[in-house]
């Protein structure tokens, strides 16, 4: 198990045995790549829930649980007119928008800043 803040990232490592198996090759899958992804064993932590991480190896099924929170603490935004919004993983929420009205409890790039919404 592991705990991890929106944005941040985990390697986790998986061994195959024994040492001299003919196959050793290892697929990651997250259960929700809505809350984490899973590349070559590093978790990136997407949005607040719980999600199991697998690491599989011919019959072999190994997991991880990881929970993914908010970091705490908000970042604020005030005073500009027109505001462009990413999600964490860089695609556009919204462009060119008047307000953060509306927009779900999660992480976001908003005009180059890390903000929080709660």
């Amino acid at each position: 198990e592991a705990t991890l803040n929106v944005g941040e990232k985990l390697k986790l490592t998986a061994t195959v045995l024994p040492e001299n198996a003919t196959k050793k090759t290892i697929t990651w899958r997250s259960a929700n790549t809505k809350i984490a992804t899973v590349r070559s064993g590093t978790v990136a932590a997407v949005a607040e829930g719980t999600v199991e991480i697998t690491a599989t190896s011919g019959d072999v099924v190994a997991v991880c649980v990881i929970t993914v929170k908010l970091p705490d603490g908000i970042d604020n935004v005030t005073g500009d007119k027109h505001l462009n919004i990413y999600d964490i993983t860089g695609r556009p929420v919204r462009t060119d928008a008047k307000s953060i009205d509306g927009l779900e409890k999660g992480v976001y790039i908003i005009n180059g800043q890390k903000t929080i919404i709660k």
